[in-house]
């Protein structure tokens, strides 16, 4: 009786596999944040090449993609560009994580108060930072913001911190350290920074992201534990000066707490 020769798979197939649960999805995702960054779009070849994907399977995808309209493409060139259903998505999204009427209404009378931004962030699924879902500006043209869409780094002073102090120690000392966080020999002074921020319920930053600006951030919480949204209020030196950021920020960290205890914000 002979026996079928095994069948090998490359390294990198076994990786791809061991990676993502279903690669043929991670493979999309890759795609799309491809073409993202790609303000003309882009053919084929050039995707394949650049996410060193096999063609004929890059090939399958953007055309599954573009049967659903998450994609587009040139009705000329072999050029792939972003679709409308990203658009329809995109909006659901917002409405989900940001324009839900009670955090909006109390962020809008806040912001009309204070006559400063107030940016409204999700925590990426992968923690490497809080993307900008929404915003909301004074009414006036010299304000400090960030557009929509703009991922603050988890080592952004204010937002990060208020999001690595609700973690557990060991992971928030795990994300710190990826992103350089903690001064040598500083772990235990670290943590009992976060722990402070954790009680007062906001994170500050004087000048420390950028020279010019300073922020406070607090978050929207699910039973105290699960960060729901990210507030922060950012402005120039001039408009929000250091001495006041302790003050707003317990103004910010009790409009967290109330948002977070409605109901209807739980569903978010």
């Amino acid at each position: 009786m002979s026996l079928a020769s095994p069948v090998k798979r490359s390294t990198k197939t076994i990786a791809e596999a061991q990676r993502y649960p279903a690669p043929a999805v991670g493979h999309a995702v890759r795609i799309i944040s491809y073409l993202i960054a790609a303000a003309d779009g882009a053919g084929v070849s050039e995707i394949a090449r650049a996410l060193s994907m096999n063609k004929s399977t890059c090939f399958g995808i953007l055309n599954t993609l573009m049967s659903f309209q998450v994609l587009s493409k040139h009705p000329r060139y072999a050029i792939y560009r972003l679709g409308p259903r990203l658009v329809e998505w995109g909006t659901a999204s917002r409405r989900q994580f940001s324009r839900q009427t009670i955090i909006h209404e109390k962020v809008e009378a806040l912001v009309a108060d204070i006559k400063l931004t107030c940016l409204i962030g999700q925590v990426l699924a992968d923690g490497h930072g809080i993307v900008v879902v929404d915003r909301v500006e004074p009414a006036r043209p010299d304000v400090s913001t960030l557009p929509v869409g703009y991922v603050v780094p988890m080592s952004g002073p204010a937002m990060g911190k208020i999001v690595l102090s609700y973690m557990d120690d060991s992971d928030a000392l795990r994300e710190a350290g990826r992103f350089s966080l903690i001064p040598e020999g500083k772990t235990a002074e670290y943590l009992a920074e976060l722990h402070k921020v954790r009680v007062r319920g906001y994170a500050t930053s004087a000048g420390e992201f950028r020279s010019e600006v300073n922020a406070v951030a607090a978050a929207i919480t699910r039973g105290n534990t699960e960060i729901i949204t990210v507030l922060c209020v950012v402005g120039f030196a001039h408009h929000l000066e250091a001495s006041e950021l302790d003050a707003l920020g317990g103004r910010l960290a009790a409009t967290a707490r109330e948002l977070g205890g409605h109901e209807s914000v739980g569903t978010l």
